[in-house]
């Protein structure tokens, strides 16, 4: 039955909450996009001679991309934590 229709009318109390998913699952999907691996192909430029080459520093950007964004999870879970002890309560 549609909630218009019925006699007992349910109410969601913590909707504004609800907006703080979009943010978490942007960053949850871009933690999912940057774990990808990081391709082995390099171009030798000095010849051939000793050549090494090494996708490290992308590695590291990523990894602290990731860091960033975790924190920011972090929080928001945090800015969430209170509303759930207090919803648990009601």
């Amino acid at each position: 039955m549609r909630p218009a229709l019925s006699k007992r009318r349910h109410f969601n109390k913590g909707h504004s909450f609800g907006a703080i998913q979009k943010p978490f699952v942007a960053l949850h999907s871009e933690n999912i996009a940057l774990s990808s691996p990081v391709s082995v192909l390099g171009t030798p430029v000095a010849g051939n001679i000793e050549d090494t080459y090494t996708n490290l520093p992308l590695v590291a950007e990523r990894l602290g991309m990731i860091s960033d964004n975790m924190g920011y999870i972090y929080s928001l879970e945090l800015l969430r934590a209170p509303r759930r002890s207090t919803s648990e309560r009601i």
